[in-house]
């Protein structure tokens, strides 16, 4: 037996110790990966048209002067669409609570306002039905796609 497991075996209480870091060490580690992975390593679920999708921000100076995020406007949207020589398509989407009444029945769901040609930019179907009118844009008659 050599003298590290010698050592260990004297002292009981500071063995369980470490061995008890080094489990949750690993365990965080493994944990923090997984989230990691999850999120910025694997794949968005567009298919092959994964590794081609961007998400873009405005940035503008704040009070602090530190620089802060915000959301395109769509004016900025058909700004950078019709720019871009760089992008192959711009679409957008804008994440807000809707309210949807069935029935009677009124309930608040989280949805999104997108640009008319988002489905086709990231290659989703709908499973029954059509997606919106490709020349749509503000003004357009409202549509809702569940």
């Amino acid at each position: 037996m050599s003298q590290g497991a010698r050592a260990l075996l004297r002292r009981p209480a500071f063995t369980a110790v470490a061995l008890l870091t080094i489990a949750i060490g690993v365990a965080a580690n493994a944990a923090v990966f997984t989230v990691v992975d999850a999120l910025l390593l694997a794949p968005l679920p567009f298919g092959p048209r994964s590794e081609r999708v961007v998400l873009l921000h405005a940035t503008h100076s704040s009070q602090g002067g530190r620089p802060r995020e915000s959301r395109l406007s769509y004016a900025d949207l058909q700004d950078v669409r019709g720019s871009s020589r760089l992008l192959e398509d711009v679409a957008g989407y804008f994440r807000r609570p809707l309210t949807v009444g069935v029935d009677g029945e009124v309930e608040r769901v989280e949805g999104a306002v997108v640009t008319p040609n988002l489905f086709k930019l990231i290659g989703a179907a709908p499973q029954l039905g059509h997606t919106f009118d490709e020349e749509g844009g503000p003004g357009v008659e409202r549509a809702v796609i569940v």
